[in-house]
């Protein structure tokens, strides 16, 4: 209902784009900061029964994950168990840096209740976005997955 009612309609005022590089950032900050995270999962954090589950042999303390295409480069692994997530999928991640395509990239239909994602694999290439995930420090039981595309330029 505070996401609905408050949060909601404050975002967007704003460009897509831009609230969600906003929101990636600050992900990112809160993420690195103890305090902040454990204040956030005061609030956001799942306190129910245990809902872990066991796929193909991996187990997932919490059975929502963030799918590919909103952490791109992998920023937001820390921030993510403190709202209730059990893992996460980077990327798509390219071998190469990739600039996607030419904004604008997100486009909100606002009847629909959707956006339209139009990036174009925008992310930072692999070798820094490992560098990125391997200085991680994530809960045990989260579990981090990576999108792998097609670098798509012409080198």
């Amino acid at each position: 209902m505070f996401y609905t009612r408050v949060l909601k309609p404050i975002f967007f005022k704003f460009d897509p784009e831009f609230m969600h590089d906003f929101m990636v950032f600050w992900g990112e900050i809160f993420g690195a900061l103890p305090p902040a995270r454990w204040i956030i999962s005061l609030v956001w954090g799942y306190r129910g029964k245990d809902v872990s589950k066991v796929v193909d042999g991996v187990r997932y303390e919490r059975p929502v994950l963030l799918s590919a295409g909103f952490d791109t480069d992998g920023r937001l692994s820390c921030i993510l168990p403190s709202i209730s997530f059990g893992g996460e999928e980077v990327g798509s991640v390219t071998a190469r840096h990739c600039e996607g395509n030419a904004k604008p990239r997100l486009t909100r239909l606002i009847r629909n209740n959707s956006l339209v994602v139009w990036k174009g694999l925008r992310n930072e290439g692999a070798r820094k976005i490992s560098e990125r995930l391997l200085h991680k420090k994530t809960p045990k039981g989260f579990v981090i997955g990576i999108s792998v595309a097609q670098t798509n330029d012409e080198t």
